[in-house]
């Protein structure tokens, strides 16, 4: 989150930004690339992106509008998902370390535990603390929460990175690494550039809090922010539980995969449809002008 985001994203021209992510993906392709976005399959993405831009007369004088900037962010990460990813996962070194791997199953074994929202036991706790500590219980629970919208993704990544900023502070690093790697955190999480500015589950003095004693170097700068974030991990978790023993480890993970490309077909799909139900609003408004009585309206309030 906020790693493109159009509030701080000055954009010289997409004629040269658009080549330059595409070249992430691979290393021939071209502006006339076959790789299209979205919401429109007739047109090659940089022509996409300039129209969602609002033209390349805009972007040479302003920031990139959110939609482009998300349409960029979807073609990047679908190629390297669909590209680069199954290449990876091919390789002898990864089927090594899988190979060498001990089943999560095995390091978290199923097991009942009595959950009362707002009360939770100290196995629960622990149990959890575990799972998003383990990289591959924490992938399944990652993919698992990106299922259900909101900003649980972002939560669960969050408390991630608030447990590595501790750890450079408990690792005595330098004041310049920690005080980067606070910024980082409140860059993406906390006062994000994409909006809304607040790209987690915490309640907005929290965040206040955070930004007012950014300067202040510890381990604890995150503390209340990363409990409220853990809170709402836990609503989550027995049904994750439930859903993990219902299929086979090995399965897990293609069968969330499947369900995320599905969940984020949905979205564009719904993204797609307020995109142009707003801009058929903006053409009828076009069309009418201002209504003569609104325009009277108008003219006695300002006339008081």
């Amino acid at each position: 989150p906020g790693s493109l985001g159009s509030g701080s994203c000055c954009v010289q021209g997409l004629t040269d930004l658009l080549p330059r992510l595409l070249a992430l993906c691979h290393p021939a392709a071209v502006l006339s690339s076959p790789l299209h976005c979205h919401n429109c399959v007739s047109f090659p993405a940089c022509t996409c992106i300039v129209r969602l831009a609002g033209g390349p007369e805009r972007l040479q004088s302003q920031c990139l509008p959110n939609a482009a900037v998300q349409e960029i962010q979807d073609i990047v990460r679908n190629h390297i998902e669909e590209t680069w990813l199954p290449l990876f996962l091919a390789t002898p070194e990864f089927t090594k370390r899988q190979k060498d791997k001990v089943k999560v199953q095995q390091l978290f074994p199923e097991r009942k535990i009595t959950f009362k929202p707002g009360v939770p036991t100290s196995c629960f706790l622990k149990l959890i603390r575990q799972v998003l500590l383990h990289p591959s219980s924490c992938q399944q629970f990652l993919s698992f929460v990106s299922l259900k919208g909101d900003f649980l993704e972002n939560d669960v990544r969050f408390w991630k990175e608030v447990q590595r900023y501790k750890d450079l502070c408990h690792s005595h690093s330098d004041e310049a690494t920690i005080q980067q790697k606070i910024s980082i955190i409140i860059s993406c999480f906390i006062n994000s550039s994409m909006p809304p500015a607040l790209q987690i589950d915490i309640p907005p003095d929290q965040a206040q809090r955070i930004l007012e004693e950014r300067h202040q170097l510890g381990p604890y700068i995150f503390r209340e922010a990363q409990m409220s974030v853990f809170n709402e991990l836990m609503t989550v978790w027995p049904e994750f539980q439930d859903f993990r023993s219902s299929v086979g480890e090995e399965q897990l993970l293609s069968v969330l995969e499947q369900k995320r490309a599905g969940h984020r077909a949905r979205v564009r799909r719904q993204r797609r449809k307020e995109e142009e139900e707003e801009e058929e609003r903006r053409t009828q408004v076009r069309k009418r002008g201002v209504p003569c009585r609104d325009l009277v309206y108008f003219l006695k309030q300002m006339s008081v």
